[in-house]
């Protein structure tokens, strides 16, 4: 009888061990006020025929940094990422490209999916600071860039 009590408890420990574990993970999954360095030299840079149109790539997502200045330029910039579904005259499907812009935006109002964007090309950059939640870093990194000026643009 006292080893299975033994037993229980062990298992009770554990199981509570491991619930509060997984608790204090998941709390941390999804922070977005740590800044990641995104190295675009690593990543394919999207053609010029996404600015090309009057109406640049529709907004799907923004990740701000909604930091009050940008860093000197020998350092490496902050920047804003729009995540954008860009489409070609000659494409039924979009591809999705991300627009990085070191000007920075404090806010966006309304829903994000409300805009397409127009985007002044800019100086191209080795790398900059951005702030989406760490899940979202491996999927921004496969998607083709464009470093520019971005306009938001509704059809009103």
């Amino acid at each position: 009888m006292k080893q299975h009590y033994n037993l229980v408890s062990t298992v009770v420990a554990l199981l509570i061990i491991l619930v509060a574990g997984l608790l204090l993970a998941g709390c941390d999954t999804r922070k977005v006020n740590k800044f990641v360095t995104l190295n675009t030299t690593k990543m394919v840079e999207a053609d010029d025929n996404i600015i090309d149109s009057t109406m640049g790539p529709a907004l799907i997502s923004a990740y701000l940094c909604k930091i009050t200045n940008n860093l000197s330029e020998d350092s490496i910039p902050y920047a804003d990422v729009y995540v954008c579904k860009s489409f070609k005259r000659d494409a039924i499907l979009g591809d999705t490209v991300i627009i990085l812009d070191t000007q920075l935006r404090k806010e966006i109002s309304g829903n994000p999916n409300i805009y397409w964007t127009g985007i002044k090309k800019t100086k191209k950059l080795k790398a900059c600071k951005i702030a989406v939640p760490q899940d979202q870093l491996s999927k921004l990194q496969k998607y083709t860039y464009k470093y520019a000026r971005v306009t938001l643009v509704t059809d009103d």
